[in-house]
């Protein structure tokens, strides 16, 4: 009995000791098996401010989540920083992009990859601030860019857009085209004065121009350190604006960046020379139907026929003969307006007076 006691005081400390292993393990499982999912961003207290171009280091941490994505959101859009890396990595280098639009509403967004309903996600409480690049010159962001760069104060550097708006075309004549395009520049935060390039029966589009202009795009890319901008040539000169409306698909993307080329292919434009034919305008290429006037017959319609149905024998409408050689009434209300093939090229084609299109706005 007495050695029985013995070696039970001899083995207490250990089996003690082995006691509270196991409740540790069970502890720690239990633990373990209970957590429940997180994925957070970790933030520092100052507030961030990057020039483009600038590494940024974000960090994260993470339970129970395999494969992680980053976007950089502010209000005007998303853009990708990473995909698809794992959650355990919990930090991510992340150059800034260098041709990042510069502002002050940026922040970065974490979440569970592949996204699906029920996912995790985490935002940056705290707004990071982006400032434009600023280089010596536009020459350095040409050569950056592999694309040319004018500044804002060029010699006859005159900007452009598109409209975000569509419109028919009862534009009020070409003074109303011109109103929208300084009401929009205006709502852009574009400054000068701007013109549609647009021609009516009586001036072209291309006549309108009446400066020594080389185009570029209204909105700046990069700021340069006197404080001008740097802005994407568009046009050296208006012969070449012109050019731009009939392009080889090979030549579309290096000439019209993929923003504009969306809403490219759909601009009023009327008689865009003095030589581009008035009359008998067929409509979408069809060999059916005609429009006798090229301009919505001065921008004061937005008609699409002139006759619903069969067209009356009273009616007296020009007629405009197809390929074949038949007379057709001219029954459409039409004009000039762009359009990109689906080769990818660019040129102009009929459109009826109902159709919603967008309008060229040029500085003048």
């Amino acid at each position: 009995m007495i050695e029985e006691q013995s070696a039970f005081k001899k083995y207490r400390v250990l089996i003690v000791a082995g006691l509270v292993i196991l409740i540790l393990v069970i502890v720690l499982a239990a633990t373990f098996l209970t957590s429940t999912r997180n994925l957070t961003l970790v933030e520092g207290k100052e507030a961030v401010t990057l020039k483009a171009g600038d590494a940024y280091t974000i960090k994260w941490s993470a339970a129970k989540v395999d494969r992680v994505s980053i976007i950089l959101y502010s209000n005007t859009g998303v853009t990708w920083i990473a995909r698809n890396i794992p959650a355990s990595q919990g930090v991510y280098e992340w150059k800034s992009f260098v041709y990042q639009k510069p502002g002050n509403d940026f922040r970065i967004v974490i979440f569970e990859y592949p996204w699906k309903k029920g996912n995790l996600v985490s935002y940056s409480n705290k707004t990071i601030q982006i400032l434009g690049a600023k280089y010596t010159s536009c020459e350095d962001l040409s050569v950056e860019a592999e694309f040319p760069f004018i500044a804002s104060n060029y010699d006859n550097a005159k900007k452009l857009f598109i409209t975000t708006g569509s419109y028919k075309g009862d534009l009020g004549g070409l003074e109303g085209a011109d109103k929208k395009c300084m009401q929009e520049a205006g709502k852009l935060g574009f400054t000068g004065n701007y013109i549609a390039f647009l021609g009516d029966d009586s001036i072209s589009a291309k006549e309108r121009i009446t400066k020594p202009s080389i185009f570029i795009k209204a909105e700046g890319s990069l700021s340069l350190v006197e404080g001008t901008t740097c802005h994407r040539l568009f046009a050296e000169n208006t012969e070449r604006l012109v050019e731009k409306f009939t392009l080889s698909a090979e030549s579309v993307k290096l000439k019209i960046d993929d923003e504009m080329i969306k809403n490219f292919g759909h601009i009023w434009l009327g008689r865009l020379t003095p030589n581009l034919k008035k009359d008998c305008l067929t409509i979408n290429n069809s060999q059916e139907d005609f429009s006798f006037d090229t301009t919505c017959q001065n921008w004061s319609q937005n008609k699409e026929k002139i006759y619903s149905g069969n067209v009356p024998d009273f009616a007296g409408l020009d007629r405009c003969y197809n390929d074949a050689g038949k007379s057709i009434p001219a029954n459409i209300v039409g004009a000039w307006g762009s359009v990109i093939s689906s080769d990818g090229s660019t040129g102009l084609i009929g459109r009826s007076c109902n159709s919603s299109m967008h309008l060229l706005c040029v500085e003048q």
